[in-house]
């Protein structure tokens, strides 16, 4: 594959991450973002590079906003060069995949849900929504840094 020498390269600085995909010694810029890396993944077939990142740090100042933005998901194609998906938001973006369908976790506690994405049509449904919220992992929760 023409891929199999790719991988993730994270500069980070004093205030954010830039995110870097480095294929055959050559850097493909993705993002910057003040979140950390949380999950990676590489497809199957090598082309696709599925990332997620996470900030629920106390310098997060959104953290405890109605609309928090602790999270972002990406779906990077190698082929093309581009982010085919993003999502930012609140909740975890934990995600898993099945063939070709992205499933990943959004929002948090009451809110939260499991959303999916297909990539090769670009299709993106909410697929569970429960009272009382629900995850891939478990219910993400807003941190209670004053216990």
């Amino acid at each position: 594959s023409p891929y199999a020498d790719a991988e993730i390269i994270v500069n980070q600085t004093d205030i954010a991450h830039n995110y870097i995909v480095r294929n055959n010694k050559k850097d493909f810029y993705i993002t910057t973002l003040p979140e950390y890396l949380n999950q990676v993944y590489w497809s199957e077939d090598g082309k696709y590079l599925i990332f997620s990142t996470l900030d629920i740090t106390l310098a997060n100042e959104t953290l405890y906003d109605e609309d928090p933005q602790t999270s972002n998901i990406f779906v990077f194609s190698l082929e093309e060069n581009k982010i085919l998906f993003q999502k930012d938001g609140g909740g975890i973006k934990n995600f898993l995949m099945r063939g070709n369908i992205l499933f990943f976790d959004e929002g948090f506690s009451e809110s939260s849900v499991i959303n999916s994405y297909k990539i090769k049509t670009g299709e993106v449904k909410e697929v569970i929504k429960i009272k009382g919220g629900c995850g891939l992992r478990n219910i993400p929760m807003i941190p209670d840094y004053d216990a």
